[in-house]
């Protein structure tokens, strides 16, 4: 018998803060050329190997039950966290940061849509620790028989 219980935040996080910052925007159009599409996947591999190896130790631990539920949700913060970083870094480094368009975003992105967004960004949060929770308890009762 599997136990699940799931509590979420009683307060949704302040999100009039978090987008105080103009968006990032980065020069896509710079993929268009190949050889800068090859620099970028092979530098963001390469960035991206210390966060490979953290996850693998993530799963081997999650397989073996030596890893504790309650820190899963800090675990997945600092997984994204890293991901996001790993990415950015590397369209700063390829593509080089841009400020031009901004004028025609401000047209359309309404604070409404800003809201959806940061709803959909939420849900979609909560949605990825429902699952890594399930699959630690799906673990830890597999290695309890």
């Amino acid at each position: 018998m599997i136990d699940f219980s799931f509590t979420p935040p009683t307060a949704p996080p302040n999100t009039s803060q978090q987008h105080s910052t103009p968006r990032q925007l980065w020069n896509l159009n710079k993929l268009k050329d190949s050889n800068i599409v090859h620099q970028y996947h092979t530098t963001f591999m390469k960035n991206m190997e210390p966060l490979n190896k953290d996850i693998e130790q993530l799963h081997n631990n999650i397989q073996n039950s030596t890893i504790l539920s309650p820190t899963l949700p800090t675990t997945i913060e600092n997984i994204t966290t890293c991901l996001y970083t790993n990415l950015y870094n590397t369209m700063d480094s390829i593509l080089g940061r841009t400020i031009t368009g901004q004028k025609q975003r401000d047209k359309f992105w309404t604070s409404e849509l800003q809201h959806l967004v940061d709803k959909r960004e939420r849900y979609l949060r909560l949605g990825s620790l429902l699952v890594l929770a399930v699959v630690a308890d799906c673990c830890s009762t597999a290695c309890k028989r």
